[in-house]
C-alpha cells in the first residue's frame, strides 16, 4: 500500500512538473522561430531599399546626362556599386561593407571595385551633386565623397584583385574645378577579402604607368557633344 502511494506520489510529481520544460523549450523555438522571420523580412526590405537606391542614382545619373549633352565635356560612366555617405546601409552591419575616407581635409574621393566604374556616392537617398574635375587636361563631371565624409559600399563580389580609392583636389566652386591628385591601389588580401575593411587615400601615388591607368580608364567615355 505504501509502495502504491509512493508510485501514485512520483507519477503524480510527473505529471505536473515534466511538461515544465517542455513548454520552456517550444517558447525557445517560437522566439527563435519569430526572431528568423524578423530577420528574413528586415533583409527583404534592405534590397528592396537598394534597388530603390540603385533606380534612383541611374534616374539621376540618366537626367545629368541629358544635361550635360552638348556641353564640350566628357562624363565617366559609373558602376551599379552604391556608396552610403556616412551611414550604414539599411540593414546591413560594419562588416559588410568596404569603408574609406580622406586622410586630410583636402581629398575628395571616388572608388573603384575591380575593373568596375567608379560608386554612385549617396547624400541620404539623392546622389552628390556632380563635380567638374581635370584628368590630364580633359574636364568631367564625377559624383565624389566629399572630405571629412566616410563612404561605406556593399561589395557586389567576395573578392577582387584590385580596389582603388581615387583622389581629386582642389576647389569645387572654382571654375577649374578639382584636378586629378592620385590613385590608392589595394591589392593581395585586402582586395580579395574586402569585407569589414577600412581604406583611406594614405600613401596614393601620383604618377606611374598604373596611375596613368587609372587615368586612361577615367577619361574613356563617350563624349557628351552631339
Amino acid at each position: 500500500m505504501i509502495a502504491l502511494a509512493h508510485t501514485t506520489a512520483f507519477l503524480f510529481v510527473c505529471a505536473v512538473f515534466l511538461p515544465a520544460p517542455l513548454r520552456a523549450q517550444d517558447s525557445e523555438l517560437e522566439r527563435l522561430r519569430a526572431q528568423l522571420v524578423a530577420e528574413h523580412e528586415a533583409r527583404l526590405q534592405a534590397e528592396a531599399d537598394f534597388a530603390e537606391a540603385l533606380d534612383i542614382a541611374h534616374e539621376v545619373a540618366a537626367r545629368a546626362d541629358a544635361t550635360l549633352m552638348g556641353a564640350p565635356t566628357q562624363r565617366v560612366p559609373h558602376s551599379e556599386s552604391i556608396v552610403y555617405v556616412d551611414q550604414l546601409p539599411p540593414g546591413v552591419s560594419v562588416e559588410d561593407t568596404i569603408r574609406f575616407e580622406s586622410s586630410d581635409d583636402r581629398g575628395w574621393l571616388a572608388i573603384m571595385l575591380g575593373n568596375d566604374g567608379l560608386s554612385v556616392p549617396l547624400n541620404g537617398q539623392w546622389p552628390f551633386p556632380m563635380r567638374t574635375v581635370l584628368l590630364d587636361g580633359v574636364t568631367t563631371s564625377l559624383f565624389l565623397v566629399p572630405p571629412g565624409s566616410t563612404g561605406y559600399v556593399v561589395p557586389s563580389r567576395l573578392s577582387y584583385e584590385v580596389i582603388r580609392i581615387v583622389r581629386f583636389e582642389g576647389s569645387a566652386l572654382s571654375a577649374s574645378g578639382l584636378r586629378f591628385a592620385g590613385v590608392k591601389f589595394v591589392r593581395n588580401a585586402w582586395a580579395r577579402q574586402p569585407h569589414g575593411r577600412m581604406f583611406t587615400d594614405s600613401g596614393f601615388l601620383r604618377s606611374g604607368g598604373e596611375v596613368d591607368a587609372v587615368k586612361a580608364m577615367l577619361i574613356q567615355s563617350r563624349p557628351l557633344v552631339p
